[in-house]
């Protein structure tokens, strides 16, 4: 199996002007896109209108780069141990 180019996606979620996602694209791997809901209570929590918020736009994104051939997938957890478990997970380089 290819190595996978994995996006982490955290503030940006956009797929135009996204520089990571367009280099990623631009590989002949397949791209997986991650977005981690971040639960280290160092953090601020989010409010009832940001999570509203970040609910569809998350599905809008899914939807985004779906038409790119691109998989969103989405964790929950501190970020670094769960980012590294991805790149273990998807062999992303």
């Amino acid at each position: 199996m290819p190595e996978t180019a994995l996006v982490w996606l955290r503030n940006d979620l956009r797929t135009a002007d996204n520089p990571a996602l367009m280099a990623a694209l631009a590989t002949d791997r397949p791209v997986t896109a991650l977005y981690i809901h971040e639960t280290d209570s160092t953090l601020r929590a989010r409010g009832a209108a940001s999570r509203w918020w970040l609910h569809h736009s998350l599905r809008a994104l899914a939807t985004d780069l779906a038409a790119l051939g691109v998989r969103l997938e989405t964790a929950e957890g501190e970020a670094e141990p769960t980012l590294l478990g991805a790149v273990s997970d998807h062999d992303a380089r």
